[in-house]
């Protein structure tokens, strides 16, 4: 029982660092393929 509550817990936090990154990370940090601004930025210049 003890091993199933860690692997929770281990899975949860692998979760929260997933969305971390993906929501949070990813969408902020500059790009160099987008020449250096981030996603957002891009987007709302394409849609603009």
């Amino acid at each position: 029982m003890a091993s199933d509550s860690r692997r929770e817990t281990r899975d949860a936090m692998r979760r929260q660092v997933f969305e971390y990154i993906e929501l949070e990370y990813n969408r902020q940090r500059r790009h160099s393929s987008i020449g250096m601004i981030s996603p957002e930025a891009f987007e709302a210049r394409m849609i603009a």
